[in-house]
């Protein structure tokens, strides 16, 4: 049971990283953008990026209170 949680928690700090790189991705290319059209499609994935990580980031705490709820801590 454990195991499966710590694999929980693995995953969801993978995604949550791959989020975060996306974003500087997402940042580089709205200060190389020109066209209103690209700008606001990079500021529509920057907002996604951003409520994507809100929402891991909120997973993964509760996910480490049952951990640390299960442990004892």
């Amino acid at each position: 049971m454990y195991s499966s949680l710590f694999y929980l928690d693995c995953s969801i700090r993978e995604k949550i990283d791959l989020e975060t790189r996306m974003r500087e991705g997402i940042w580089k290319l709205l200060s190389l953008s020109t066209k209103k059209d690209q700008v606001l499609h990079a500021v529509k994935n920057l907002l996604v990026c951003n409520a994507r990580i809100e929402a891991y980031t909120a997973e993964l705490q509760k996910l480490q209170e049952q951990i640390a709820n299960r442990t004892g801590r």
